[in-house]
């Protein structure tokens, strides 16, 4: 079989799968049968069927769990680009649950870059936090934040496992992110991240990486953020701009 022969059974064998799904009725996160099963009943190779899934999971309509299988994925977390909300705000208008857990909390000394981004003196004394975003019990992201003590004393006290970072610099610091600057791309993944999120070493994922500045222009966050593209999708609102006469 020619690459255009194998396309051509992929893309059928995408279609079975699809009418499967509705035909059963599958919901989101019910677990497919295997990849044999589905070559089996269909007449046709696995490598057809691992064509179809691939292809599915690419478009969002499935989601792969090392060792668990392939299961019917919800709908992705919507992410505008020009949005300062937070990500469980986003999942909250999505209808997901969004839990957190704390990876790791701790006071460090701002290096050169970090105290240049935040405007702080090398040295001085930052939380350093990073977090996992579960959505509907899958990891879908880890995040760090950077954040001068100086201006949010005892921030390292909080819970952020019951309390959104941006709630607590509101209500507590009467600080609210009103602005920032972010650079989104897709890159490999380490061994530590690719454990947290549940996902392959070789995986290549969103990295967005800026900072978060208050009302005054004043950046106060730094951050980084590891996003998995079967549960998060970005999206951006386009205008037309015209250069000024």
């Amino acid at each position: 079989m020619n690459g255009a022969q194998m396309a051509a059974v992929s893309s059928q064998v995408r279609e079975m799968v699809l009418a499967h799904i509705r035909d059963e009725p599958l919901r989101p996160g019910d677990r497919l049968p295997p990849e044999r099963a589905f070559a089996l009943a269909w007449d046709v190779s696995r490598a057809s069927v691992r064509a179809a899934i691939a292809q599915l999971t690419d478009d969002g309509v499935l989601t792969v769990r090392q060792g668990a299988g392939t299961f019917v994925a919800p709908p992705k977390v919507e992410r505008n680009l020009w949005d300062l909300r937070s990500l469980a705000e986003s999942a909250r208008e999505a209808g997901r649950e969004l839990r957190t857990e704390v990876i790791d909390m701790r006071v460090v000394p701002a290096d050169e870059r970090t105290a240049d981004l935040l405007d702080l003196a090398a040295g001085a004394d930052v939380l350093s936090l990073r977090r996992l975003r579960i959505i509907d019990d899958v990891p879908a992201a880890v995040e760090t934040s950077m954040l001068g003590l100086s201006r949010f004393e005892s921030l390292d006290a909080v819970d952020f496992g019951a309390r959104g970072l941006y709630e607590t610099l509101a209500d507590d610091y009467d600080t609210v992110v009103t602005s920032g600057h972010q650079r989104l791309g897709i890159d490999a993944i380490g061994p530590e991240i690719a454990e947290h999120l549940d996902l392959a070493e070789t995986s290549r994922i969103f990295h967005v990486t800026g900072t978060a500045s208050d009302e005054s222009g004043r950046p106060i966050e730094r951050f980084e953020s590891w996003l998995r593209p079967d549960s998060i999708r970005f999206i951006s609102d386009l205008q037309n701009i015209e250069e000024a006469v």
